[in-house]
């Protein structure tokens, strides 16, 4: 999905009033520039479009902020679960390692993560006092939400199955 397509989509998932949080995928801006040569190569079909130059800035201005966060790398050290990656990643990304600072090592174990999102507090969508009225009007409202929302992940979906 494009910024724009992200955009659209936290604005609308912030709308719902039923929607109280949100996990997605997190890439630093290393993996980004890493995912975007690895497609140029191999995933031509399925770039990484969605590149922030300010990851939890992009959502914060939507709305949103991270509750947590769990870095993958750090995950696995935790768990003694090693990443499943080909051997010859593994053999680079050791090899990597043995070269880098600790700094470096810090920042190669939060390459990627998953994100819970929540609801900004301070940027709570301000519902109006309920009457019958304002309950069916706000009702339409999130229906109409609703049926956009699934037809955005529609048409995802059919690019991912034609990616495939």
């Amino acid at each position: 999905m494009s910024e724009d397509e992200i955009s659209a989509l936290a604005d609308d998932l912030r709308k719902v009033a039923k929607v109280h949080f949100w996990i997605t995928d997190y890439f630093s801006p290393q993996a980004a520039r890493y995912g975007k040569k690895l497609c140029a190569r191999f995933m031509r079909n399925a770039p990484f479009r969605f590149v922030p130059k300010d990851w939890f800035g992009f959502f914060a201005s939507h709305g949103w902020r991270a509750k947590e966060v769990r870095y993958i790398g750090e995950e696995a050290e935790r768990l003694d679960q090693p990443i499943p990656l080909p051997l010859l990643m593994k053999a680079w990304m050791k090899l990597a390692s043995l070269f880098a600072s600790q700094a470096r090592r810090g920042e190669m174990r939060r390459f990627a993560a998953y994100v819970l999102l929540v609801p900004n507090k301070r940027d709570q969508w301000r519902r109006p006092p309920h009457n019958r009225l304002l309950v069916a009007a706000d009702l339409a409202s999130e229906v109409d939400l609703c049926d956009r929302l699934q037809k955005r992940l529609a048409t995802q979906i059919e690019a991912i199955q034609a990616w495939s």
